[in-house]
């Protein structure tokens, strides 16, 4: 048991150091020590040996667990390094089953009341629009070539987890921006962009002007503590996400602003490629107030790698997946200008 732990550590050693370039070492100086210590006299570099040298090495250690354990580290360095814009401004929520689940939208608690001595507190309850979320699965089954796997060239491993990455991420992206864009019906059976949600600016060809309107809509939107009573609960305006075309104008107001205010009250310019070809832009704000939230199943937010598949000449067939949903959770930290 200990010579097999061993060969374990060992393999998933070299190859956590290998698939991350910090070893130029050949997947032989793995394979023919091994072999050796299992007293095997076969040898990785010869050609008419590989192939049986290489199955008796998968024959004494489980490296289909240790490849995939290895892949979904390294998988999670390659999706910190994706740089969609929608990480920035909206909110991860976990949920715990696959059911359509009820999200309450943003909810104040009212303000405390005066409590005289020997008096009762008062109960109070917790008011919001509406809305609902359901996670559902995404991936697909990819087979990893044998050659691939055992190459010292490790530029196709890291190709593989890049897209793997950048596939989730865009998608969740062409999610959340469809909802600014495409405007659908969210709350009470109203768009999300609505003159009841008091959340529209009609352009003009001011931008200082309409990014003041914008400003005082958001921090003025209210939210009902009681079936009867609303209460001002002064959003703070965040991020300006405009298109291509607005982003140098945008960038010059928001810099002479930004040195006027208090480091909180800062704006932050998100140039996004999707509004190309979209009249208009938005303001939203920060959390946790952001109106647009990803969930995901227990706050998995990283895509995960798996297989019950054996390595063979073929290679792997490995599945990757996330289960998450998008929707909207909130009408007032979003404001359209168009």
């Amino acid at each position: 048991m200990t010579n097999i732990v061993s060969l374990q550590a060992k393999a998933h050693q070299f190859l956590s150091e290998k698939y991350r370039g910090q070893t130029v070492q050949p997947f032989s100086s793995l394979i023919n020590p091994l072999l050796a210590q299992s007293g095997i006299q076969l040898n990785y570099n010869e050609p008419k040996e590989r192939r049986e040298a290489l199955k008796a090495f998968l024959n004494h250690v489980d490296f289909k667990t240790i490849l995939v354990d290895t892949l979904n580290n390294l998988l999670i360095d390659k999706w910190s390094a994706t740089s969609e814009t929608w990480r920035i401004w909206i909110n991860n929520y976990g949920l715990t089953d696959f059911k359509p689940t009820r999200v309450t939208a943003v909810s104040v608690v009212p303000k405390p009341g005066k409590i005289p001595p020997g008096a009762e507190y008062t109960f109070t309850e917790l008011h919001g629009e509406q809305t609902s979320a359901k996670l559902d699965t995404y991936g697909n089954l990819i087979n990893i070539e044998r050659q691939t796997i055992f190459s010292d060239d490790i530029s196709a491993i890291n190709s593989f987890l890049g897209g793997v990455a950048a596939a989730y991420d865009r998608q969740i992206g062409d999610k959340v921006y469809e909802f600014l864009t495409g405007n659908p019906v969210s709350f009470n059976e109203k768009e999300i962009f609505h003159a009841d949600h008091n959340n529209m600016v009609t352009a003009t060809s001011d931008f200082t002007a309409d990014l003041g309107t914008a400003l005082e809509l958001m921090c003025g939107q209210k939210v009902y503590t009681s079936e009867n009573s609303q209460e001002t609960i002064r959003i703070q305006p965040k991020y300006l996400i405009v298109p291509p075309n607005k982003a140098i104008t945008a960038a010059k107001i928001v810099g002479e602003y930004n040195r006027a205010v208090t480091e909180q009250q800062k704006l932050v310019v998100i140039v996004e490629s999707r509004l190309i070809g979209f009249d208009g832009w938005f303001v939203a704000c920060d959390n946790p107030f952001a109106s647009i939230a990803l969930f995901t199943l227990r706050e998995r937010t990283i895509p995960e790698i798996f297989t019950n598949s054996l390595i063979t000449n073929d290679g792997l067939q490995v599945k990757h997946r996330l289960d998450y949903d998008v929707n909207p959770t909130d009408y007032r930290g979003l404001v359209r200008v168009s």
